[in-house]
């Protein structure tokens, strides 16, 4: 069954006639950045485009001509391209999820899930990007909220996963989790993640959780190696809440939302997870599917299932 349209848009270049502009997000600890920030600029600009770059982004690539705060970017730019791996994918979408803005992923990374294109595949991209030949993908996203006596204390949004684990040391942590306010299991474990379809290739996946198409709306718990001989991952739906409370009082639980380390959870607080209102926009182009990505990321040191 193909997605429907609400989460498949074609995204057009120009809009109202206006010139296309396009924010770089570059991840500046890859090897080799500086030259292909330069390039992606460079090639933008002689067709057409108007091309900005966040400030301190912008100073380390001597392009300070191009130099803009992130929240103006925001506001002019129609496109974000990001050079990088999934992580820096997942930051810029999520900022730019509020202003519907789709992004297009450059791998320069491992896996790359999230990408649309390899840096090898570089330059027919752009062409893609400029001429409006691609797609944008909706995304959910999840909201997690930590609640202390009834009083909301930290909220963050995930595209990916929200991650629990013991803050303190790689001992077991024990966790109820509730679905709809009914307890569905008691975990003793030594970490629970709350991933969304597209965080289901992520550390969900590695701690035994299923591949799931990003094009089905749900969460997926999963807890990371349970003591117990009955824990299986669980797909609930994206309408449904899941409240997860700590159950020991010695243990300091480390919250952790799209893989950086955000907050830490006592006994006696309670963890809230729903779908966010707004949705991350993806860039993908209609040369690649979700299952051809999977296979090829999936499958290295496989034999050729074609051969």
């Amino acid at each position: 069954m193909r997605p429907s349209m609400q989460h498949i848009l074609l995204w057009m270049p120009e809009i109202g006639g206006s010139v296309l502009t396009i924010g770089i997000y570059p991840n500046m600890e890859k090897t080799g950045i500086t030259d292909v920030v330069c390039q992606v600029a460079d090639y933008l600009i002689e067709r057409g485009a108007r091309v900005l770059l966040p400030q301190d982004f912008a100073t380390a690539c001597d392009r300070p001509m191009l130099a803009a705060d992130r929240d103006i970017m925001m506001r002019q730019i129609n496109l974000g391209i990001t050079l990088g791996g999934d992580g820096t994918i997942l930051h810029v979408a999520r900022e730019l999820a509020q202003a519907k803005i789709p992004v297009c992923g450059i791998n320069m990374g491992n896996l790359g899930f999230l990408t649309a294109a390899e840096l090898s595949e570089l330059q027919p991209a752009l062409d893609k990007l400029l001429t409006g030949d691609y797609l944008v993908e909706e995304r959910m996203m999840l909201v997690a909220t930590v609640l202390r006596q009834g009083e909301t204390i930290f909220s963050a949004t995930a595209l990916n996963d929200v991650v629990m684990t013991n803050s303190a040391s790689p001992r077991l942590i024990r966790l109820n989790v509730y679905v709809d306010e009914e307890l569905i299991a008691g975990y003793p474990a030594d970490g629970f993640i709350l991933a969304t379809s597209t965080g289901a290739t992520g550390y969900s996946l590695s701690a035994g959780g299923p591949v799931v198409s990003p094009h089905v709306e749900a969460m997926i718990l999963t807890p990371i190696c349970p003591h117990t001989l009955y824990s299986r991952a669980l797909v609930v739906s994206r309408q449904e809440t899941v409240e997860v409370r700590p159950q020991s009082p010695e243990e300091i639980v480390a919250l952790t939302i799209d893989g950086k380390s955000n907050f830490c959870m006592i006994f006696g607080d309670a963890l809230k997870v729903t779908e966010s209102p707004e949705k991350a926009r993806l860039v993908r182009f209609n040369d690649k599917s979700y299952y051809q990505t999977l296979h090829r990321k999936l499958r290295r040191g496989e034999i050729d299932a074609t051969s």
